[in-house]
């Protein structure tokens, strides 16, 4: 936060900490369960202890996005992390679907589950 010369989240009340380097690439939201987890397993052989998949993140990819981030879990070792990126295309109600999944499973974060300009949704006031 510029005002406070801290970081946001710092200034939100958290403390600094080092955070795993994670593989990204190798991604995609149409790709099969099958080749996500082959994705995640490339980035785990490389050293990486974090992938981070792409998801559809709508509603109408919720089935689709579940079955792909339940394979790449079920691929990762213990201490692995697994975070998620929906780009900005969820609706308020299907990003609070898919942020339920990601608890579920055990995620650490949920990147752009909403649009950058759905005030609405970002504070909560949209219909869930």
């Amino acid at each position: 936060m510029r005002a406070l010369q801290l970081p946001l989240g710092v200034a939100l009340g958290g403390k600094p900490r080092a955070v795993a380097v994670y593989g990204s690439g190798g991604f995609n939201p149409r790709q099969s369960p099958t080749e996500a987890a082959a994705a995640a397993s490339q980035h785990v052989a490389r050293g990486l202890r974090a992938v981070k998949p792409r998801v559809g993140g709508s509603a109408s990819s919720f089935d689709a996005d579940a079955a792909l981030l339940r394979a790449v879990r079920d691929v990762l070792p213990a201490g692995t992390s697994l975070m998620l990126d929906a780009n900005e295309k969820g609706s308020a109600s299907s990003a609070h679907r898919l942020c339920a999944l990601a608890g579920e499973l055990g995620a650490l974060w949920v990147e752009e589950p909403l649009a950058a300009d759905d005030l609405a949704g970002q504070i909560g006031r949209a219909h869930v």
